[in-house]
């Protein structure tokens, strides 16, 4: 039988999808890992605007008027949670390179993302990752304070203090809660 034009090779058919599968495969990590640089810069601007917004507002509450201070954990709280949100998403794309991407083309011990452990031994996860997690608390915490040794403490600061330690109580949940599962250590 000879083969018209247009017809493909039947031998040659799995040879193309695996090298069009591999080209997806690569170019999706490429993608990814772009991605999760964008999200490490993001964390790293939020960072950077709770201390620049803390600074500001602690400089306004000393000079002018107490109860502008008590607006930052508010503030402070929306910040950490897209910190927050670019951190879990960050933790997911690597474990997709790693389980899906990585398994593909390397041995189960190889790649960037199988350099990082399964299961971490310490419960609250690596050090720096808490220093971030703690400017975010620690920049309510010093404008409650501030607040604290500067105020007459009229109605309004005492209902706003109440509620700042409510939402920083938040924060703290919200920055410190438990990472999906690792479905390949479960």
């Amino acid at each position: 039988m000879k083969k018209t034009e247009g017809q493909a090779n039947p031998a040659s058919i799995p040879d193309a999808l695996s090298e069009t599968s591999s080209d997806f495969l690569i170019a999706e990590y490429a993608t990814l890992r772009d991605e999760v640089l964008k999200r490490i810069e993001l964390q790293h601007q939020l960072v950077s605007l709770a201390l620049i917004a803390t600074g500001t507002l602690v400089t306004i509450c000393v000079q002018a008027s107490t109860t502008v201070a008590l607006a930052y954990p508010i503030l402070g709280l929306f910040l950490a949670a897209a910190w927050s949100l670019h951190n879990v998403r960050v933790w997911q794309m690597g474990n997709y390179i790693r389980e899906e991407i990585e398994e593909n083309f390397l041995d189960s011990d190889q790649g960037w993302e199988h350099v990082r452990p399964k299961g971490r031994a310490v419960k609250l996860g690596p050090l720096p990752l808490h220093g971030a997690r703690s400017i975010f608390v620690g920049t309510q915490v010093l404008a409650v304070f501030v607040t604290l040794l500067i105020s007459t403490f009229p109605t309004e600061d005492v209902v706003l203090l109440v509620l700042d330690g409510m939402v920083i109580m938040l924060t703290i949940v919200l920055l410190w809660q438990p990472k999906p599962r690792d479905s390949r250590s479960a």
